[in-house]
């Protein structure tokens, strides 16, 4: 008798405390999946670059031409920059979205930290 597997699209989040999931919901997007494993090699000054950027999209403005400075003033890759703008996006599109009261400070920097 051979076992079924059961195929999920999106790997699940392995949040465990006091069984409650993921700000993200219970599986991760893809966008951050990818985003997580291009920031190994990624400085933080750069990241801060593009999460003002992210966040600037956000909020309705155009960041283009900050996406062009970060690529044209960094070694990041095209490819690398693509990722981790997309997974960025989500990530904190998702948490704007939650109320303050449903989503704690404590509770994101958890969620944030499991996705290392």
């Amino acid at each position: 008798m051979t076992a079924v597997r059961s195929g999920h699209p999106y790997p699940t989040s392995s949040v465990t405390n006091n069984d409650r999931s993921s700000y993200l919901g219970p599986r991760i997007p893809p966008e951050v999946e990818g985003m997580t494993r291009h920031l190994k090699d990624l400085d933080k000054d750069v990241f801060r670059k593009i999460l003002k950027a992210v966040v600037g999209a956000l909020e309705g403005n155009d960041s283009s031409e900050s996406v062009k400075v970060i690529q044209e003033t960094t070694s990041v890759s095209e490819e690398q920059l693509s990722f981790v703008i997309s997974g960025a996006y989500t990530l904190l599109r998702v948490a704007f979205r939650q109320s303050a009261s449903t989503l704690k400070q404590e509770v994101f920097k958890e969620d944030l930290k499991e996705l290392r």
